[in-house]
Formats: C-alpha cells, structure tokens, sequence
C-alpha cells in the first residue's frame, strides 16, 4: 500500500511513463508515510475520452492515490498536494497549445476489506 494509478488524455504526447512513475513514488517516499517497497504504480494512456462537449483543446493528467484507512484528514489533504505538486513539477511531455487538468485524487480503503498476501518465488 498505497496503490498509484496515473491515467492522461491521448492529446498529451510523448510523456515518459516510466519517468514520471519514478518521480511521483520519489515525492511519496519522502513524505515519510510509505515504505518504498509498499508503493505499486501505474500509468495509462486513454486512447478514448470526451471532456465537456467534446473540447478537444484540453487534455488532462489525472493521478489517484489509493490509501488504507487510518491517515488523518490532514495527512490526506497534504497527500493530495504533495501529488499534485510532482504531477505540476514534472515536465517530460508535448501538450502543444493544450490547456492541461493536472488532478489529484486520495481515496480511501478500509483497512478490514484490504486483503494482501506476498508470495516469495
């Protein structure tokens, strides 16, 4: 835990994956509340969305950050800007004359409904 999922538009191009997963589980690391090894990350890109009215001048890069429960509001809320903060700071792709929806989003997992189980091959 926490489980990190990045999805972005397809107008964004050319944005090194793997670089940004690496930098964003850099920015939780050190905010001292996970274990590098507990952070699992991934990226994809959405070949198919719509936003508003089908306003093909913006794109966005939205990350959602899965957490168990028991972090208190505040550290939720610092999560969230520590997110947002690595998503705005990284610069690693083309948006051309889009107008970019950088977005943070923290949810929360029941502790008693998280089941995990490390298998050692």
């Amino acid at each position: 835990m926490p489980h990190l999922v990045i999805g972005y538009s397809r107008n964004i191009h050319n944005l090194s994956q793997e670089k940004l997963l690496k930098h964003v589980n850099h920015e939780l690391i050190q905010t001292g509340l996970f274990e590098a090894k507990a952070i699992k990350s991934r990226i994809h890109k959405d070949e198919v969305f719509v936003i508003g009215d089908n306003d093909d001048s913006q794109g966005y890069i939205h990350a959602q950050l899965s957490v168990l429960s028991g972090r208190t509001e505040e550290q939720k809320q610092h999560l969230s800007q520590i997110l947002l903060q690595a998503l705005l700071s990284f610069k690693d792709y083309e948006a051309y004359t889009l107008s970019v929806q950088v977005c943070a989003e923290i949810l929360e997992m029941p502790k008693n409904q998280y089941a995990k189980q490390i298998v050692e091959y």
